[in-house]
């Protein structure tokens, strides 16, 4: 899934969360770009986002701080700021523009959820769950949000909530391979490799060509047999 800065599209909303590899089962999640109504943002803010889209995050960082010098106050672009920091991995600069963009009222759930994954990425975990909770204050429907909330309970073990709050993502876009990996990883950890199976299988009739999957129902020595029909909502039901 990937949404715009106002016309332009500048990246994905998540990649893939897992990796089979990593000793610790709750592993980073890309940052969600902002979505700009189209009549925002000046022609520099047009080029800062065209820089974002071909991979050019350093220009784009600067002509985000040359708008900022001249106009402080907007929120919109201090988070853009703080996104395109965060794409090179400078995460207390991250995390110091998405707590200024709040600061000048731009509260929206995004803006909450990245910095709620970036608090989980530097281990900071009761900021993470006060962002994520945050972000469901300012939108209580944001799949986002109860994703980043479900890892961080996943986090601390608290592997009741976390499934709680995977499941309440995956009830709102049932379709998000995403999030249905995370609770397949979730059930692997908790010993229910049954259900981990049934996710990792909607996930193949989601996407049949979706990276990893096959073989991570290889490792939990599933076969993949033929559904009768495609996922229509929580656990496929």
């Amino acid at each position: 899934m990937c949404l715009a800065v106002g016309s332009l599209l500048v990246g994905c909303a998540r990649q893939r969360a897992r990796d089979t590899t990593a000793a610790d089962p709750v592993v980073p999640a890309a940052r969600q770009p902002a979505a700009a109504a189209p009549k925002a943002g000046s022609a520099a803010e047009k080029a800062a986002n065209d820089a974002m889209q071909r991979g050019d995050v350093e220009s784009a960082i600067g002509i985000y701080s040359r708008i900022l010098r001249s106009d402080p106050s907007n929120g919109r672009v201090t988070y853009y700021l703080g996104y395109a920091y965060g794409q090179i991995g400078e995460h207390e600069q991250e995390i110091e523009y998405y707590k200024q963009a709040i600061d000048l009222g731009y509260r929206t759930d995004q803006v909450y959820y990245n910095l709620g994954e970036v608090y989980l990425e530097t281990e900071r975990l009761e900021e993470a769950f006060s962002a994520f909770t945050a972000g469901l204050t300012a939108n209580p429907d944001s799949a986002d949000n109860h994703f980043g909330l479900g890892r961080a309970f996943q986090f601390r073990d608290q592997f009741f909530e976390a499934e709680r709050e995977l499941l309440r993502a995956v009830a709102l876009q049932p379709r998000d391979p995403v999030f249905r990996e995370n609770l397949a990883m979730l059930y692997e950890q908790t010993g229910q490799p049954e259900k981990a199976v049934e996710q990792l299988e909607i996930i193949l009739d989601i996407d049949p060509e979706y990276p990893g999957v096959r073989e991570y129902l290889d490792h939990l020595g599933s076969r993949r047999q033929p559904r009768e029909k495609g996922p229509s909502g929580v656990g496929g039901d």
